[in-house]
């Protein structure tokens, strides 16, 4: 029966198949339809003019999809039968006991939380002692076997990386719970030199684990213990995501290591305890458990019996190649030109002996004259780098990469943009040892922050945002550092101060133009007063010339009689107090005048009537 040990990876690649599928249909249409346009707006057969062969493309198509359809096959990894294989394997056992209860999230261990320190504690131990078999149970309120007794260590530090204090449900130590699913591990290896590391910090609810421990003694099994947290001070209890918990009553929940009970079991058992100093933060504890674990008995001889699958991808990888090949000899074209061709170049690589490497080099260019630049190149810089990080040896690789990165900081300090990705890289591979972790990220902060402080002003703000929010996610992890206190209080600060001076200027810019626009309202407004001025003068000086003509002439008829009523409205409400006195004397004289016209002018038509043409003879 065929297994397939990717098969989760089948959706993935039905969507991938669907997609190359819908590529190529969509790529022919889309290829048709302009052959088409072309034919009918310019009369051209390509298809005849090119001498191509549709059953040749269909069939290349139809081997395209083939080959897709073998990759997508490999992918999945298809698998035989089972068949069984003997593989060595160590005689020593070494079974990890750790706790994963609340107060493992407690962070007094070298600024990082006592499971953290567990993690490493046991992926430092493992890579000291390759070969062995390692196994892997946790507990809290209860025990579980997360990785039985495997040569695979591999498969054991998958498991620790998920480690975190929310798998087990419930609280509390069960210590007991965990030393008997451990004698159950052991039972399979009777024969085996086994040995328990027990990494906890004690906090138990009932001395179970005494009944736990006559077994042990029995079979001759020792525990050796690693207890963790400060035994002097206590730590406040987060949880998996770092938040703080209370108790029933609203207050914080703190926890104490209890060393007490730890040294007894590794007493009982004979074993070794090693406490956590907090003075001695560097001492883990792991040569004396190695000089424990060497002087047990070492088998190399034996055997271990595993059932392995027979692969069968490789075999439709030649079948997929084949195909390809055929691919590549059938041309497009009806004549066979291009596909002898092929073949031809084919069996020609095929065939010929191997050309010499330097004649395939092509001839090298003359060395150019001297050039002088101004900055340095990014190869010249690795070149520095490089040959400082060859002068700088250590046994432990993180601190080599932590001193390396020191070393860059002060000597190149003058490309900080170049280095920062080189700083970046080698702090980051220093802060996977646990001891170091907080130096070397703080001082890639640090850089950080100086690169911030020198950037271009208007992106000071930003870059002080982007360094702050990275000093926050590093004082999470943690609290108790006061130079991250410090930092972040000068980041916000300078930030503060610098988010001030540009409010200010935005003040000021925005005041400047305020200013603008009040002059600029200001000058509008004068010339206005100056238009409505000079518009009254003229008026006044039209009516003076108005009641001039009036007086030498007093039969004119006055054209502004003739002005709308609404005009004489809008007039009349433009003048002043005493204008409007004077224009009601000079009307008062008009009519005056007007009633003397027509007096006149019926005294004269009277005298006509009257008017005897003898008495005048």
């Amino acid at each position: 029966m065929v297994y397939f040990k990717n098969i989760d990876l089948l959706p993935y690649l039905i969507a991938i198949f669907a997609f190359a599928l819908l590529c190529l249909f969509f790529g022919n249409s889309y290829r048709r339809k302009i052959i088409k346009l072309l034919k009918l707006d310019y009369g051209l057969d390509l298809i005849k003019m090119s001498q191509l062969s549709q059953s040749r493309r269909r069939m290349r198509y139809s081997l395209l999809i083939i080959i897709i359809a073998i990759l997508c096959l490999c992918l999945l990894r298809p698998q035989g039968k089972e068949i069984a294989q003997e593989k060595e394997s160590s005689s020593r056992s070494i079974l990890f006991l750790i706790d994963i209860s609340k107060s493992m999230n407690v962070r007094d261990m070298n600024e990082q939380s006592r499971l953290e320190y567990s993690k490493w504690w046991a992926k430092r131990l493992m890579s000291d002692i390759p070969g062995d078999r390692f196994g892997l149970i946790t507990f809290s309120k209860i025990a579980n076997i997360e990785c039985p007794l495997t040569s695979d260590p591999e498969m054991v530090l998958l498991y620790l990386a998920d480690l975190n204090s929310s798998l087990l449900p419930g609280g509390g130590t069960n210590i007991a719970d965990a030393l008997d699913n451990a004698q159950k591990q052991f039972k399979e290896n009777e024969r085996d030199s086994r040995v328990v590391v027990l990494l906890s910090d004690g906090e138990t609810e009932n001395d179970k684990w005494r009944e736990s421990l006559d077994a042990l003694k029995k079979k001759n099994i020792p525990v050796n213990v690693i207890g963790l947290g400060d035994p002097k001070r206590e730590g406040l209890v987060l949880d998996e995501k770092g938040r703080p918990i209370r108790n029933s009553k609203g207050d914080y929940v703190m926890s104490l290591s209890d060393t007490s009970t730890l040294k007894q079991i590794a007493d009982e058992t004979g074993g070794t305890y090693i406490p956590w100093d907090p003075e001695q933060s560097l001492k883990s504890g792991h040569r004396e458990i190695e000089a424990l674990i060497h002087d047990l008995e070492f088998d190399e001889s034996k055997k271990e019996n595993i059932k392995v699958r027979t692969e069968l991808y490789f075999l439709f990888i030649p079948f997929a190649i084949l195909i390809l090949t055929i691919r590549l000899w059938i041309s497009e074209s009806k004549t066979k030109e291009i596909s002898t061709k092929l073949l031809s170049l084919f069996i020609v690589f095929a065939l010929s002996p191997e050309l010499p490497a330097q004649a395939q080099l092509p001839p090298q260019a003359s060395s150019p004259t001297k050039t002088q630049k101004a900055k340095i190149s990014p190869e010249e810089l690795k070149k520095k780098i490089d040959e400082i990080c060859v002068h700088i040896t250590h046994p432990i690789t993180e601190m080599k990469s932590y001193n390396c990165a020191l070393v860059i900081e002060n000597k190149l300090n003058e490309y900080p943009a170049l280095i920062l990705e080189h700083l970046d890289k080698l702090y980051r591979a220093a802060a996977r040892d646990p001891r170091i972790k907080l130096q070397a990220l703080a001082n890639l902060n640090s850089f950080k922050h100086k690169q911030a402080l020198l950037s271009e002003p208007a992106n000071q703000s930003k870059a002080l945002e982007t360094v702050i929010n990275d000093y926050i996610t590093l004082l999470s992890q943690y609290p108790n550092s006061e130079d991250l206190q410090y930092n972040i209080d000068l980041a916000l600060q300078q930030k503060q101060k610098i988010d001030q001076q540009d409010k200010d200027q935005q003040d000021k810019d925005q005041q400047d133009k305020d200013q603008q626009d009040k002059d600029q309202q200001d000058k509008d407004q004068q010339d206005k007063d100056q238009q409505d001025k000079d518009q009254q003068d003229k008026d006044q000086q039209d009516k003076d010339q108005q009641d001039k003509d009036q007086k030498t002439d007093p039969g004119k008829e006055n054209p502004n009689d003739k002005q709308k009523p609404g005009q004489q409205q809008q007039k009349a409400s433009q003048m002043t107090e005493d204008e409007a006195n004077a224009a009601f004397q000079d009307e008062l004289k008009r009519q005056q005048q007007l009633r003397d016209l027509i007096r006149q002018s019926r005294e004269q038509r009277n005298k006509r009537q009257h008017f005897n043409p003898e008495q005048d003879k």
